[in-house]
């Protein structure tokens, strides 16, 4: 799970894209740099302070499915980003519920043990 705030970079990357005059490749190269050096540890301190809380609520409550953990991302992002325009809040949502469903993808194929259950015996 500690690689889901990887999928943040691309997101900020693709977000750059056409905005300066300097060309394509300025975008690209500055929207890598922002990613890395500002939204991907973002991402990180996100996951950490509201993502695993919510794993383990979703947990709880039985409610692990692909819709929650994005929706948790996605809130998680717009909770931390601030005050900022729409371009910029609509960019944060997206790198929040893409972490949020990369994070529900990297989870054991056989899930989390609801509370109270044993897991059952390997073979």
């Amino acid at each position: 799970m500690l690689l889901a705030p990887l999928a943040s970079v691309p997101v900020v990357v693709l977000a750059g894209l056409g905005s300066s005059d300097a060309g394509l490749a300025s975008d690209l190269g500055w929207g890598l740099f922002f990613g890395l050096v500002v939204g991907l540890p973002g991402a990180y301190v996100g996951m950490l302070l509201l993502g695993i809380p919510a794993y383990f609520a979703l947990t709880r409550l039985g409610l692990v499915r692909l819709w929650t953990f994005s929706g948790a991302g996605a809130m998680a992002a717009l909770l931390l980003g601030g005050q900022t325009s729409a371009r910029i809040t609509l960019m944060l949502m997206l790198a929040g519920a893409l972490v949020g469903a990369v994070a529900y993808w990297l989870l054991p194929d056989d899930g989390p043990v609801p509370q109270g259950q044993d897991l059952p015996p390997s073979t």
